[in-house]
C-alpha cells in the first residue's frame, strides 16, 4: 500500500513514505519516548536480509530533524542497516564560522561523519550514496542510482548552487524545500525550516517568478512547525503587518488546500509570548489565506484541513484510486505486536521478573478525504 505517515514528535519533523519495495524517511526525530529509530524501524524494508531505507532525506542540520541519527550510525557500522542514499543540504556546520553554527548535536556530528565518508568515496554504490540537491533538480538526478517507484516525482526549489555555510545564509534559510508528487497526491511540499529571506532573495524571485506551479502543492508540511519566520524575519512586524507580511505572497504560488503542522501544540489563536513555534503571527495569515481562498469561516479557528501531529501520527493512504488523510493514526498490526509483547512480558512480570509495564492507550481515529 501507498502511504506517507508524518509522525508525532513534538517540535520536529519525521517522515516515511512507502511503497512495494521502497521507503523512503524525510527528516528523524525522537521524543522523550522513543528515539527516531524506534519511530522509524517498523517501516524497514529487507533487503538481502538486512533492514533497509533505500533514501534518507534531511531537510537540514538542527537536531529536531536528524535527532537520533547516532543510532542509525551504529546500526549501519554494525551491517545491520542500509541507507540506499542519503540526501542533504550541503551545509557543513563543522566548518561555519557563524555563532549559530558553534554548538550542535551529537547526532548532527555523526551524521556529518557520514556524509563526509560517502563523499569520500568514488564509484560509490547503493548503501554509500549521498547528494544535495539544488534547484531545479527532479527526481531522476536526485534518486539516481536508486530504483525508486515510476509515479514518484520530486522537484527540489531550494537551496540554489553555491549557497552553503560559506554564505550569509544560516542553516534554517538554506533547508531542503522540494515539491513531492506520488501517484496523483498533486503535490506535498516539505519546507524544512525554510525561511522568509531566503523565499524572498532566492525562491521566489528565482524560481517561482519564472515557474509559477513549481511550489503548488495541494498539501503544505508548513515551515518551521508553524513559526512567524516563514512570513518574516521579526515576530511582532508579521503579526502587525499591514497589509500583509513579506513572505506572504508564496502563498499564493503553494496555493495549499491542506496544511499539516509538526509541532508539540495546536497553533495558538491569541498571541502569546512563547519562543518555541507554533506561534500565533504566523497562524493569523495562514488563517487570512485559507479564509480568502478556502472557504473557511472566520470561527473555524482550527480547520478541518489543517492537520496537527500533536494530536497522533498523520496517515496519508491510497486505496481504491484515492488518497485519503487519517488523523491520529495508529498501526493496527504493529499496535497488536505490541498489546502482544505486553501481554508476554505482564505475565512475567506477575512472575517477579519485571518491573511496572505502562498502559497503552487506545486510537481515536478520524478521517478525511483529499480535497
Amino acid at each position: 500500500m501507498k502511504e506517507i505517515i508524518h509522525f508525532n514528535v513534538g517540535k520536529g519533523n519525521c517522515c516515511v513514505l512507502k511503497d512495494d519495495d521502497f521507503v523512503m524517511a524525510i527528516d528523524i526525530a525522537s521524543t522523550e519516548e522513543k528515539e527516531s529509530y524506534e519511530i522509524v524501524s517498523p517501516h524497514f524494508r529487507e533487503k538481502d536480509g538486512k533492514d533497509c531505507i533505500d533514501i534518507l532525506v534531511v531537510t537540514h542540520n538542527d537536531k529536531d530533524h536528524c535527532g537520533g541519527f547516532s543510532t542509525f550510525k551504529e546500526k549501519m557500522d554494525s551491517g545491520d542497516l542500509v541507507i540506499g542514499k542519503i540526501i542533504h543540504q550541503g551545509y557543513d556546520r563543522t566548518k561555519s564560522t557563524k555563532d549559530c553554527d558553534s554548538t550542535y548535536s551529537d547526532d548532527y556530528e555523526k551524521f556529518q561523519e557520514e556524509i563526509d565518508r560517502r563523499e569520500a568515496l568514488s564509484d560509490a554504490e547503493f548503501g554509500d550514496l549521498v547528494y544535495a540537491p539544488k534547484n531545479g533538480d527532479e527526481e531522476d538526478v536526485i534518486l539516481d542510482g536508486v530504483d525508486y517507484p515510476d509515479n514518484l516525482n520530486l522537484f527540489q526549489l531550494s537551496p540554489f548552487e553555491g549557497d552553503d555555510e560559506t554564505t550569509e545564509y544560516d542553516v534554517n534559510d538554506l533547508s531542503l524545500v522540494f515539491r513531492l508528487d506520488f501517484e496523483d497526491l498533486n503535490g506535498m511540499l516539505f519546507c524544512g525550516d525554510s525561511s522568509s529571506k531566503y523565499w524572498q532573495d532566492k525562491v521566489i524571485p528565482e524560481c517561482l517568478q519564472d515557474n509559477s506551479e513549481a511550489a503548488k502543492s495541494d498539501h503544505c508540511l508548513v515551515s518551521h512547525h508553524g513559526s512567524y519566520s516563514f512570513f518574516g524575519k521579526d515576530r511582532e512586524t508579521v503579526r502587525d503587518a499591514d497589509p500583509e507580511p513579506d513572505n506572504y505572497e508564496a502563498m499564493d504560488y503553494i496555493e495549499p488546500k491542506e496544511l499539516i503542522i509538526s509541532a508539540g501544540m495546536e497553533f495558538p489563536t491569541r498571541d502569546k509570548k512563547r519562543d518555541d513555534p507554533p506561534h500565533y503571527a504566523a497562524y493569523k495569515w495562514y488563517h487570512k489565506w485559507f479564509r480568502d481562498n478556502r472557504g473557511v469561516g472566520e470561527n473555524d479557528q482550527h480547520p478541518d484541513s489543517w492537520h496537527y501531529t500533536c494530536n497522533g501520527n498523520i496517515q496519508y493512504k491510497y486505496e481504491n484510486n484515492e488518497w485519503s488523510i487519517v488523523n491520529d493514526y495508529v498501526d493496527e498490526e504493529l499496535e497488536e505486536e505490541q498489546e502482544s509483547s505486553a501481554k508476554r512480558l505482564g505475565q512475567m512480570h506477575k512472575k517477579g521478573a519485571l518491573g511496572i509495564l505502562p498502559g497503552l492507550s487506545a486510537p481515536q481515529t478520524r478521517y478525511y478525504g483529499s480535497k
